[in-house]
């Protein structure tokens, strides 16, 4: 197993490294957010990501992501971005949908926040607030639904690998609905909204557990 930037994942040298018994790459892809990328200072677009890993698929190498769903500087626009890309990619994680930035001492991240008015915390344990309000509510409500889950996850666990594949499955399909009313209701600018479409959503939850 290696790790690597995605924009690194060339096919002449993957095919090398398959040859030469690659089985898994841990693949820093962070976002798929235009807005996202830019601000991280990445230097690659959505679409080359999506080429990019669509190169190990075809060479058969299992890859693992590290995905930063939400950040503090992100908009609606960026966070229907990601969940689109998560989507499409097929690999029912619904952890893809809940990651946050880490804000690191002395990285041009935790700077940018400090000038912008946004950096929570004492050194070297800093946090991030949100630019948009939408996005942290979001955020909040995805972390609630996370520990909501959990409970259905590891119940389903003791009853044998196709009930816990089955409860994997229906607890993405969950958080993704979550997610998409979560930003209907962001677009029209209901905060309010949110938590009650929250309480319906994870409601289910609490249906499939009895």
């Amino acid at each position: 197993m290696i790790d690597c930037r995605v924009d690194s994942i060339e096919r002449d040298v993957f095919k090398v490294l398959k040859k030469s018994g690659l089985k898994k790459v841990f693949v820093g892809v962070e976002s798929a957010s235009e807005a996202a990328l830019s601000n991280f200072r990445k230097g690659y677009r959505p679409d080359s990501i999506r080429e990019r890993l669509r190169t190990l698929d075809e060479l058969g190498v299992e890859y693992v992501l590290g995905y930063i769903f939400f950040s503090p500087f992100e908009t609606l626009d960026g966070l229907e971005q990601n969940l689109r890309f998560v989507s499409d990619l097929g690999r029912g994680d619904y952890t893809l949908f809940l990651q946050s930035v880490r804000v690191y001492p002395g990285t041009p991240l935790q700077r940018q926040l400090a000038e912008s008015g946004l950096l929570i915390g004492e050194f070297p344990f800093y946090k991030a607030a949100y630019l948009d309000p939408s996005v942290k509510q979001i955020r909040d409500l995805m972390l609630g639904f996370e520990s909501l889950s959990l409970p259905h996850l590891e119940a389903s666990s003791t009853r044998g690998a196709s009930r816990a594949s089955a409860a994997r499955d229906f607890v993405y399909q969950l958080a993704k609905t979550l997610l998409l009313e979560l930003l209907e209701c962001g677009r029209r600018g209901d905060l309010s909204d949110m938590d009650k479409v929250f309480e319906q959503v994870v409601g289910r939850l609490g249906d499939a557990l009895e």
